[in-house]
């Protein structure tokens, strides 16, 4: 009953949502507010998307996740 109750609350929520607000990525990059778009100016990442009347950007997960892989190798 805990363990579900733990899934349900702690990582099924992360798992199913495919977006990343800009904030998330900065954070997951370690990159300030200006490197960030200077990353999406020079192609290294894809633009994200703005939800109505919102101003903060959302990222695809895979997309931050393949550009970090492909910065280790």
């Amino acid at each position: 009953s805990d363990e579900i109750e733990d899934l349900c609350e702690n990582y099924l929520p992360y798992a199913l949502n495919p977006m990343l607000s800009t904030e998330e990525v900065k954070e997951k990059l370690h990159v300030s507010d200006a490197t960030l778009n200077r990353m999406v100016a020079r192609g290294d990442i894809p633009n994200g998307v703005c939800k109505k009347r919102g101003h903060t950007r959302y990222f695809k997960k895979w997309d931050i996740l393949h550009y970090i892989k492909s910065k280790r190798k």
